[in-house]
């Protein structure tokens, strides 16, 4: 699943062996935002799980875990790790990628006869805007200050807000 100017996308990596994230449209996942490096990240797909490789992007690629409370899924704060460049990670079933402001939900594993994809695009989207809650409580709703902790502009952010019809904080000053 792929998160990105609010759109949330499922992508089939069957009979994949490596997939490059990047911006560059001839990239296997192709992520239009200016936060995501032509070539960003790399995902190598093994019979027995996903590493994943950033490519020594502008923006690094982040990992964080996800905690699955029956049908919502959310980020364990203060878990986020931003990758070494070039180093193989081995990503696990709980764990969400930021390529960018890009928000990535990867699955090894075929999807269960009761999971379908809007299902799944719910899950992220569910995760996607308790990650902008969180990171606007941090900030008091200083919306400036919640999106550069989201590594996005303070317009994207807006549009978050709207999408998510959320409740738009105090204006910065």
């Amino acid at each position: 699943m792929v998160t990105q100017q609010g759109r949330t996308t499922a992508l089939d990596l069957e009979d994949k062996i490596t997939v490059v994230i990047g911006r560059s449209s001839s990239c296997d996942v192709f992520l239009d935002e200016n936060s995501v490096s032509r070539r960003h990240a790399l995902l190598h797909v093994h019979a027995d799980g996903i590493e994943i490789e950033d490519l020594g992007s502008q923006n690094g690629t982040r990992v964080l875990d996800v905690i699955r409370n029956g049908e919502v899924v959310e980020t364990a704060r203060g878990s986020e790790t931003r990758l070494a460049p070039n180093a193989l990670t081995p990503l696990g079933e709980d764990k969400m990628v930021l390529v960018g402001t890009a928000q990535l939900m990867l699955r090894s594993s075929p999807l269960a006869a009761d999971e379908a994809p809007e299902e799944l695009r719910a899950r992220a989207e569910d995760a996607e805007r308790r990650r902008v809650l969180a990171a606007l409580r941090e900030c008091a709703g200083n919306q400036t200050r919640a999106a550069r902790r989201l590594g996005i502009t303070r317009r994207a952010l807006v549009r978050r807000l709207e999408k998510f019809k959320l409740p738009r904080p105090r204006r910065d000053r």
